[in-house]
């Protein structure tokens, strides 16, 4: 196969979608790689979503040949795409890490305990508390200010 061919195997691949089908295909492989799901109850995702899920056969075919599992939930209109390589994960320094956990806790108490809607504010001064108060036996481990603004 040449490089000529392959415009034609992508048709040939792709030739049961319209034009439209395609573009709505391209976008819905892109949110799962850019955001790891699509969020069909939210109201810029629902028509992607319930087009995701009219073409799941080829959807999970694809996310196959890109190394992901897509998981369905139609329940709460949701796909998420789960990476099967490891080439796909995130690998997180110590620091950073910490980072993540506290930025997910102050999320989750202000939630579930205060009702507060997304998104959550922060001062980096009440981060860098939450990170002292938190993880006192790895005060070493805390990211330096340099680091945070990496």
């Amino acid at each position: 196969m040449t490089d000529k061919d392959t415009p034609k195997m992508a048709a040939v691949l792709l030739g049961r979608f319209s034009d439209h089908d395609r573009e709505l295909l391209g976008e819905s492989l892109r949110t799962l790689l850019a955001h790891g799901s699509i969020l069909g109850l939210e109201g810029t995702d629902t028509n992607l979503y319930h087009w995701s899920h009219q073409n799941r056969a080829v959807m999970d075919e694809l996310a196959d040949l890109l190394d992901f599992r897509l998981h369905w939930d139609h329940e709460t209109r949701t796909v998420q795409a789960v990476p099967q390589s490891a080439a796909f994960l995130l690998h997180l320094r110590l620091d950073a890490t910490l980072v993540l956990l506290t930025l997910w806790y102050e999320f989750d108490t202000a939630v579930r305990d205060r009702g507060e809607p997304p998104p959550i504010r922060l001062t980096i001064q009440q981060l860098n508390d939450a990170l002292a108060a938190k993880f006192e036996p790895l005060r070493k481990n805390l990211p330096s200010q340099t680091r945070l603004r990496a």
